[in-house]
C-alpha cells in the first residue's frame, strides 16, 4: 500500500503545483493598440469639393482595435464611387481592409509598412492596383495617395482633403 500512496502523492503534488497561476500568467496581457493610437488623427470627416465632384471620407472608432471608414465620390448628387474601409489591428499589426461597392470582389487587405504621427503607409504588392496607399496629415488637411503599377506602368492618384469636423 505504501508503494502506491507515495507515487500518487508525488503526482498529486506535481499536478497541484503545475495548476497554480504564476505571477507572469496573472499579469494583464491586454493589447495596447499602439498602431491605432498613431492613426487616431484620421478620425472625423474629410472632404474635397471641386468642379469635378465631391470627395468625402469619414472615419469613426468602432472599438479599440477597429476604425471604420467610408469613402465616396459624388457628381451632381449621385454617388458614382464608394468603398468601405476598416483599419483592423490584430496581434500588433494594423491592416487597411477595403471593400469597393459594386466591384464584385471581396475585401482587400493592405498591411501597415510605415507610420508616424503624420503618415500612414499601407502596402499589398500582390494587388492589381493600387499596391500602396499613403495618408499624409498636416493640420486640418490630409493627402491620400494611391500608387503602384497599373497595366505594367507606374501610376499614382492624389486626393487632397480638408477636415470638416
Amino acid at each position: 500500500m505504501k508503494k502506491i500512496v507515495i507515487p500518487f502523492t508525488i503526482i498529486a503534488l506535481l499536478a497541484a503545483c503545475a495548476a497554480q497561476p504564476t505571477a507572469e500568467s496573472t499579469e494583464s496581457t491586454e493589447p495596447t493598440y499602439e498602431a491605432h493610437k498613431q492613426a487616431s488623427w484620421l478620425l472625423g470627416r474629410w472632404e474635397n469639393k471641386s468642379d469635378q465632384g465631391n470627395l468625402s471620407e469619414v472615419w469613426e472608432k468602432k472599438n479599440d482595435s477597429i476604425y471604420i471608414g467610408a469613402s465616396y465620390f459624388e457628381i451632381g448628387g449621385d454617388t458614382v464611387f464608394s468603398e468601405s474601409i476598416e483599419l483592423i489591428e490584430k496581434e500588433g499589426v494594423l491592416n487597411y481592409v477595403v471593400t469597393i461597392a459594386d466591384a464584385g470582389q471581396g475585401p482587400t487587405a493592405f498591411k501597415l509598412t510605415k507610420s508616424s504621427d503624420s503618415e500612414l503607409v499601407f502596402e499589398n504588392p500582390k494587388h492589381d492596383f493600387p499596391q500602396k496607399i499613403t495618408y499624409n496629415h498636416k493640420g486640418d488637411s490630409v493627402i491620400a495617395v494611391i500608387s503602384g503599377k497599373q497595366q505594367g506602368k507606374p501610376h499614382q492618384e492624389t486626393f487632397a482633403m480638408k477636415k470638416v469636423n
